[in-house]
């Protein structure tokens, strides 16, 4: 396996929180699938991951998140090729349909794509 740079909030000004880690932190409010779900996406599937942002607000820098679903798209390696399928409301950083890598560690939710057909 390849090492692959995640995006960062210094570099880039967003990066992917790690869901495995805020439920480890706080396993009795921070749900996520169990890693057999995770770590089983397919094309079409959406899965939620929460983006951390670093925006200005009041003329400071602060850090922040927001949920948005990402579709996945294919695979490279062990990460998962996704497209961003939601509009961000706090940054202009990232957008609907830009391609991004993430890792099961990542999601912290699932759609399958099955489960969507049904619902339409």
């Amino acid at each position: 396996m390849s090492t692959f740079d995640f995006p960062n909030l210094d570099e880039h000004g967003w990066a992917l929180d790690d869901g495995e880690a805020a439920h480890r932190a706080h396993p009795n409010t921070y749900w996520i699938p169990p890693y057999e779900e995770r770590a089983t996406l397919k094309e079409g599937d959406c899965a939620k991951i929460r983006f951390l942002l670093r925006i200005w607000h009041k003329g400071k820098l602060v850090d922040t998140a927001e949920r948005m679903w990402v579709e996945v798209k294919g695979f490279q390696e062990d990460y998962y090729l996704g497209m961003l399928v939601n509009d961000p409301v706090m940054t202009d950083k990232i957008a609907w349909g830009q391609p991004l890598f993430f890792e099961a560690r990542h999601v912290t939710d699932i759609i399958r794509k099955d489960e969507a057909n049904e619902k339409s």
